[in-house]
């Protein structure tokens, strides 16, 4: 068993899922592959009848759990009969509910509606909406390809007042030519209903199955007779065009994944009576749920760019003002677009929240890398600051080391004033005392280095030659700096230096290379030596 679409509507099919699962598209045949929907819920007895149709009986009861009873899931299984069955459960009125009935409508060449006696009286409100739904979208497709046909089986389940198969047959297809004409009537618009007619775009079969637990041997004599239908109709499938697919693994994962693209697009909501209090709520929600994807793919196009930038290692430029115009922009939009008497509904505020809450979400996304990147930029500069001191011999390291600190603090609440979201409670505070405390450690290491030792003993050096009676004439000297870096983190230290009248010579061993290379140094020597010449001239 496959979950082909999941509660959220993500189809995550691959072709080696594919081949594991059905076997006839592991064979060298070109046989067409052949799909057939299943619908009702799970307590209705479409799962034992689809048991019974069913070839890996381990994967069934491994999953029945989860497929028995989620709804708007689509489960797809290998039968007995050589199709890929697609089983469906429940019934609603909702944007994603229609969006599956349409990606079965076009994979499907037969489908299968379980019901039982009780549901006969009740089809116009469980049944009639996905059935007016096929019919519309048969109509549109016949006016495409004149050879397309679509098969409808009514499964009865527990024929428990004994009614003749005839007089079920009747009721249903009494309620079944109204549907139909309430479909014509709506495409009255578009199209000439004189030239539509029912047999041409549909055929209909009924079966009847007995209960189970009370019947087990007549149940299995229906299910038999049911599976032997099945192969029949099996056997009439050159007369479709489209809905015949190859045994391809890959075209099979395309072609699903491009109708399912396609069922984002829907034309219409069936309804049986427009003039219903409770139809007009659902019109209501249908056109709030319109609106909410058009708002929600506009939002992410703009945060698409956003994101562009952000990748880059840049800023948004005023980030902060420019989302909080946005979000307000966004909820007002949606609030003006909302039918009028429906703006005040629970439902169409909480469809307004659960948008601005996804939108807040990716934002807080965008703000954290910013902030990430900032503190990254702040942290270089302060790096570069700090090699500028050791440079010049004159300046005090720790003094200006402060100051340097104070420049960085500065520009760095410079910038992130500029992308905080004070009504999202997105603020910098935290991100600065996080900077805060890395250039600190990041000081204390850069202290201890070998560099800035070396640098602090020639200080001392030359202001203690500095001093005492200069004599007029020329010394010349000789002077020798050796420098060891083996690998390490630092933890092992030495520096010395010996002078011998003008002649210095100078060696400092430090296991830091390990240190430096990772702080993007590049490639550190292991030893480096700098022999020098020098000439001490007094006037």
């Amino acid at each position: 068993m496959v979950l082909l679409v999941d509660i959220k509507g993500n189809i995550e099919i691959t072709e080696e899922i594919l081949k594991k699962n059905f076997s006839q598209l592991t064979k060298n045949e070109k046989n067409p592959i052949n799909f057939v929907s299943h619908f009702g819920t799970y307590d209705y007895g479409k799962n034992s009848v689809v048991e019974t149709l069913i070839k890996n009986e381990k994967s069934w009861k491994e999953n029945f759990e989860t497929f028995s009873k989620i709804e708007k899931e689509i489960w797809a299984f290998e039968t007995q009969t050589n199709d890929i069955c697609l089983s469906f459960n429940g019934f609603d009125y909702s944007l994603d509910h229609f969006k599956r009935l349409k990606l079965l409508f076009n994979l499907s060449n037969s489908f299968f509606f379980h019901l039982n006696l009780n549901d006969i009286e009740t089809f116009d409100s469980e049944w009639a909406h996905i059935i007016q739904f096929f019919f519309v979208l048969g109509i549109e497709e016949r006016t495409r390809d004149n050879s397309m046909k679509t098969d409808m089986h009514f499964v009865v389940h527990d024929n428990y007042l004994g009614k003749k198969d005839f007089e079920i047959q009747k009721e249903i297809m009494e309620k079944i030519q109204n549907i139909w004409a309430l479909s014509l009537e709506y495409l009255g618009q578009k199209k000439n209903p004189i030239s539509f007619e029912i047999e041409e775009s549909f055929s209909f079969f009924f079966h009847s199955i007995s209960y189970k637990d009370l019947e087990k041997e007549k149940f299995s004599e229906d299910t038999e007779d049911l599976k032997q239908k099945i192969v029949n109709l099996n056997d009439n499938l050159e007369k479709f065009s489209e809905r015949k697919f190859s045994n391809s693994p890959k075209e099979l994962k395309e072609k699903i994944e491009k109708f399912w693209k396609e069922s984002e697009t829907l034309l219409f909501l069936p309804l049986l009576n427009r003039e219903d209090t409770e139809i007009k709520g659902l019109i209501n929600l249908y056109q709030t749920d319109i609106l909410f994807n058009q708002l929600w793919q506009i939002s992410n196009e703009v945060i698409k760019n956003w994101t562009t930038l952000v990748n880059r290692g840049k800023l948004v430029d005023n980030f902060g003002s420019i989302v909080s115009d946005f979000l307000s922009g966004l909820v007002l939009q949606f609030e003006k677009s909302l039918p009028e008497d429906f703006a005040n509904d629970p439902r169409a505020i909480r469809k307004i929240q659960e948008l601005s809450d996804m939108v807040r979400q990716q934002i807080i996304s965008l703000f954290t890398r910013q902030i990430l990147n900032l503190q990254t930029q702040a942290l270089d500069k302060f790096k570069d600051l700090l090699l500028s001191i050791i440079s010049d011999t004159k300046k005090d390291f720790e003094f200006e080391k402060k100051l340097v600190m104070e420049k960085i603090n500065s520009w760095f609440e410079e910038k992130a004033e500029k992308i905080i979201v004070p009504e999202m409670q997105l603020t910098y505070q935290g991100a600065r005392k996080e900077l805060q405390n890395v250039l600190i450690e990041f000081a204390e290491k850069f202290k201890e280095s070998p560099v800035v030792k070396l640098n602090s003993m020639q200080k001392v050096e030359k202001k203690t030659s500095s001093s005492g009676l200069k004599q007029s004439g020329i010394v010349i000297g000789f002077g020798l700096t050796t420098a060891v870096r083996p690998s390490g983190f630092g933890n092992f230290q030495l520096v010395t230096s010996y002078s011998h009248g003008p002649h210095v010579f100078n060696f400092s061993l430090v296991n830091d290379r390990d240190v430096a290379e990772q702080e993007g140094q590049g490639k550190i020597k292991p030893i480096r030596i700098q022999p020098s010449l020098n000439f001490d001239i007094d006037l």
